[in-house]
């Protein structure tokens, strides 16, 4: 049924949008572009609360990977036109602090990769997309072009926002799809925000990591088309 809403994407950090074809299909459906792989700007990253409401301008399904399903949570209040959010790999707060969190990625972990991501950037993004695919392989290319300052602005991104104080708000229907064996968002993140959510239904993709979107593409498209006929979203 949500073929009759258009799907707007968007990704999680430092993933190349291409990759998400095979999830969305439609040649109608947007993909938020953060600009990782081009130019120097930040602004598609820093003004994504703005940005984003043009492409919700008309009734749509908001797709959102990891870092992007934290933004659009925190975005949400200003989307009137979303009628449903499916998140993938996603949370609403990544870093841990202190005992705040305690499922989040450890402070110094985001730290050694801002320090990487200004020393030996193809490294970096190499060694997460490695990590994002486990426990399968990544075979396709990797980015020839990175914009560091979008790259490193995503991580300060990553290790400052907390959007917990939206999610009781949200009124809209929201599936939440997590690999088991994801080493960088803890499934753990997923269970709380699903509990947090007035209306969600959790699934957890027992030999899926954070590429699930990728790996998994068949599996998300069924539960997806599931999810939205079970609720008679039109």
């Amino acid at each position: 049924m949500d073929k009759k809403l258009k799907k707007v994407l968007v990704p999680g950090w430092a993933v190349m949008p291409e990759l998400y074809g095979p999830l969305i299909g439609d040649p109608g459906s947007d993909i938020y572009d953060f600009s990782f792989f081009s130019g120097e700007s930040t602004d598609q990253l820093v003004n994504f609360d703005s940005l984003i409401g043009s492409f919700c301008d008309s009734p749509c399904v908001l797709h959102a990977h990891s870092l992007g399903a934290m933004l659009c949570i925190g975005a949400l209040p200003r989307l009137p036109n979303v009628k449903a959010l499916i998140i993938y790999s996603g949370f609403a707060k990544f870093a841990r602090t202190g005992e705040d969190n305690p499922y989040g990625q450890p402070p110094e972990i985001i730290g050694m990769m801002k320090r990487y991501i200004a020393e030996n950037p193809e490294s970096l993004v190499k060694n997460f997309y490695r990590t994002m695919f486990h426990p399968e392989r990544y075979a396709g290319a990797y980015p020839g072009i990175l914009n560091i300052a979008c790259l490193a602005c995503g991580l300060g991104t990553l290790s400052a926002n907390d959007c917990r104080a939206n999610v009781a708000g949200i009124r809209i229907p929201v599936l939440l799809l997590h690999g088991a064996k994801d080493r960088v968002a803890d499934v753990k993140l997923a269970e709380e925000l699903a509990s947090a959510l007035l209306d969600s239904r959790l699934h957890v993709i027992d030999d899926a990591g954070h590429a699930l979107p990728f790996t998994h593409a068949d599996k998300c498209r069924t539960l997806t088309g599931n999810f939205f006929s079970d609720h008679d979203i039109k």
